[in-house]
């Protein structure tokens, strides 16, 4: 839909990082920046890679610390068109 955009994509399982880069590759979609690893390790370069998230989804691990210290990291770089989805926000009792 927006092929001169970059989407950037953190995975943390391997397996599923592979499947999901052969997707990529399949569908002609060169513009999908794949970055496989622990998001606590890789969150941090990616958002200096991006300097600038307009749309963010964070779906990885659903403890609450952890999620807002993804979102805090994240508004670092944000402006105010920024938008925040957070995945699963009940998937824990915190």
């Amino acid at each position: 839909a927006a092929p001169k955009a970059k989407v950037y994509t953190i995975e943390g399982c391997p397996n599923i990082a592979a499947r999901a880069a052969k997707n990529f590759e399949t569908l002609h979609l060169p513009n999908i920046i794949q970055v496989t690893g622990n998001f606590d390790t890789v969150l941090p370069d990616v958002l200096k890679q991006m300097q600038l998230p307009d749309w963010v989804y964070i779906d990885g691990n659903h403890r609450k610390e952890p999620t807002l210290a993804y979102f805090e990291q994240c508004l670092q770089f944000a402006d105010e068109y920024s938008v925040f989805i957070f995945d699963d926000i009940h998937w824990t009792p915190d």
